[in-house]
């Protein structure tokens, strides 16, 4: 934008109307700290509230899943630290009801008139509205699909190949270029994600969980998640219960898709 017209503008908030007009983008600003200083109507509507001050001050562990939260902070930071912007980096994100969906998230750093990083700005983007932009992951998507129907049981790499036609091992290649993960990885992910929403909104044994979300048995269920989340099943859901009694969940990673 023109300095000198930048200058003649009422408010900065002037151009971030525009953002509004966006329902298929979800933008946002925080701070250095991590707390949100913009956020447009559709991310707004996407964890819950009605208007902005609801939201002002507030950062990601107020409305995300905790373990969501850390990746969310996680790259917040390497954006200030680098000084670089982000673009169209991918995010798998837990729907309302339990299933995965993936976004293109793009973030650049802020600074002051001094050059001095003071946070962040972003927007993410539906990965089926984001055009041209997806392209080469529609390619992949029936694997996608196949997980999703199908991580309750055993699944092989050869068997998601097949979906596309390809072999396992072009399928590891294009999997890791596209995804920055294996396609096991992603199927280990697809059962986390839907055995967190079990102990969540279940009262179902932890043995019954695993087997239904295509782990071995409990042992290996515990293992695996432990190493994901950094706590037992067991834990998780007892400190889950506690926190809904103080308060009720809300937004991205606890009740929605969309954004952070």
């Amino acid at each position: 934008m023109d300095q000198s017209f930048a200058q003649q503008l009422r408010s900065p908030q002037e151009v971030t109307k525009l953002f509004d007009l966006l329902p298929e983008a979800y933008c946002f600003a925080k701070d250095k700290s991590g707390k949100f200083t913009f956020a447009n109507r559709a991310l707004l509507h996407a964890i819950g509230l009605q208007k902005a001050s609801e939201l002002l001050g507030k950062t990601d562990y107020d409305f995300f899943d905790a373990a969501l939260a850390d990746e969310y902070v996680g790259e917040d930071r390497l954006v200030m630290q680098t000084r670089e912007t982000l673009v169209d980096r991918v995010w798998l994100v837990p729907n309302m009801d339990g299933t995965l969906h993936w976004y293109l998230s793009s973030k650049m750093p802020l600074f002051d008139a001094a050059d001095q990083v003071i946070g962040i700005a972003g927007i993410m983007r539906d990965f089926e509205r984001a055009g041209q932009a997806v392209g080469p992951y529609r390619d992949i998507s029936p694997v996608l699909s196949y997980i999703q129907t199908n991580y309750h049981q055993r699944i092989s790499t050869d068997e998601m190949a097949a979906q596309i036609n390809t072999s396992s091992s072009t399928l590891e290649r294009r999997f890791r270029n596209l995804f920055q993960m294996s396609p096991a990885t992603y199927l280990q992910r697809v059962r986390l994600h839907a055995a967190r929403r079990l102990l969540t909104e279940t009262k179902e044994e932890l043995s019954v969980i695993a087997v239904e979300c295509g782990f071995y048995d409990q042992s290996h269920f515990t293992k695996v998640f432990r190493g994901m989340y950094g706590k037992t099943p067991r834990a998780f859901r007892k400190d889950w219960r506690e926190a809904a009694s103080l308060h009720t969940p809300g937004g991205v990673g606890k009740k929605n898709p969309a954004s952070r």
